[in-house]
């Protein structure tokens, strides 16, 4: 029975029976067949082609004769070899068909409620915060610095006295992204989101208002500085759990 424009229309029971030993054999078939026709193909060879070709036709034929597009059944694999050995039929679903089970529809709308549920927690969720990925983001910043030691600072004034800042914020940079990695979620990093803005905050004045020899050293030390606070303000968000 089925709902057309409000009223009921009666189906044909033999429109939904599927045929296991049907099913089954015309899906074998089509894999053979299927098989030989790619054997075919790489032998070249046109009789193979047309012989797979031929019976991957049957077995589809077969398969849907058989009902393999109402077959619905999930009674587990036993079930289905005791219908396959036995040749028995079973019910399978038509175009149009409604499940009218009382336990069905409650768990149908059990189901409908926990949906809504998880998408309304789900929009309300907070902001998911890569703990670890900012914390080794920190150690790249404390790696960048350490390299520039040798680099971008001359060995006399005033390039050792910024060198010398600039190896102070990098050690405790370095060491609240290691203190991150390690911690990892849900913790706050309350102590490591401080020393990451004091330190960034430090290397970004320090770049942007000490004298320096060379320019390439205060864009360094400004970059970093700015990166490092806009981790810490990452790390400030509200944390997840995962």
């Amino acid at each position: 029975m089925s709902e057309h424009n409000g009223r009921r229309v009666q189906r044909d029971p033999s429109s939904r029976r599927v045929r296991p030993r049907l099913v089954w054999g015309g899906t074998l078939a089509a894999i053979i067949g299927c098989s030989i026709a790619t054997v075919g193909g790489v032998m070249t060879s046109w009789t193979w082609t047309g012989s797979g070709a031929a019976v991957l036709v049957v077995g589809v034929a077969a398969a849907l004769r058989g009902g393999i597009m109402r077959d619905t059944s999930s009674g587990g694999v036993r079930s289905e070899l005791a219908h396959l050995i036995h040749g028995q039929d079973r019910q399978g679903v038509a175009p149009g068909d409604r499940v009218t089970n009382p336990r069905a529809v409650a768990t149908s709308r059990h189901v409908d409620r926990r949906r809504r549920r998880l998408e309304r927690a789900a929009a309300a969720a907070p902001l998911r915060v890569p703990i670890r990925p900012i914390g080794g983001a920190l150690m790249m910043v404390t790696i960048i610095l350490m390299v520039s030691q040798w680099e971008l600072y001359p060995l006399e004034l005033p390039g050792q006295s910024n060198a010398t800042r600039a190896l102070g914020c990098a050690i405790v940079i370095g060491l609240a992204g290691m203190r991150i990695l390690e911690g990892g979620a849900p913790q706050p990093h309350t102590v490591s989101v401080v020393a990451t803005v004091v330190a960034g905050s430090l290397l970004t004045v320090n770049g942007a208002f000490a004298d320096h020899a060379r320019t390439a050293t205060v864009a360094v030390e400004v970059v970093c500085g700015l990166f490092c606070v806009l981790c810490a303000g990452g790390l400030a968000v509200r944390p997840h759990r995962g």
